[in-house]
């Protein structure tokens, strides 16, 4: 028979406490959104464009947002922004509209992609994306406002790659 080497006089019974706290009323919580989109063609190299986007504040009445522009993805350009981040923003203060001006790349012939970052500088997760597209023309020298030339190279993609080249075609 087994004796317990540290008897207990008292009942057996086992019981923990623990304490919760009340939970603290939840803050407000921010929401940001982003409306609209940047987009131009036909953008002469080095020309300055100029284009608008919104940021508002969606999320709870009393809430305050606190963002700023993010524009790390997009490595082509000259990019300003007004303004170029905002404190406070509430819900009833709606949408706020912020004035973009770029100069193009010195490039031609050629589509520029990326997107605008705009975040919500007290929370990471909160973000959204304004895209962005820029085109500048073909090099259209006068040799190829020859319609007879521009035929030829448009039925003949693939021939005179030395001329095209030289062209800018």
């Amino acid at each position: 028979q087994y004796v317990n080497p540290y008897p207990i006089t008292l009942s057996y019974q086992v019981f923990k406490i623990i304490y919760i706290p009340p939970e603290e009323p939840s803050e407000e919580e921010p929401n940001l959104d982003c409306n609209g989109s940047l987009s131009w063609s036909s953008i002469q190299p080095k020309q300055t464009v100029e284009g608008t986007f919104g940021v508002q504040n969606i999320g709870e009445l009393k809430s305050s947002l606190n963002w700023e522009i993010n524009t790390s993805s997009i490595s082509w350009g000259t990019w300003s922004f007004t303004p170029e981040y905002g404190e406070n923003l509430t819900p009833e203060d709606g949408l706020i509209t912020v004035h973009v001006s770029v100069i193009a790349p010195d490039e031609k012939n050629k589509a520029f992609t990326g997107y605008i970052r705009v975040e919500n500088k007290d929370n990471s997760q909160d973000f959204d994306i304004v895209p962005v597209n820029l085109k500048t023309p073909k090099n259209t020298s006068f040799i190829l406002k020859s319609f007879i030339l521009c035929q030829l190279f448009e039925r003949f993609p693939n021939a005179f790659p030395i001329l095209r080249h030289f062209l800018g075609y």
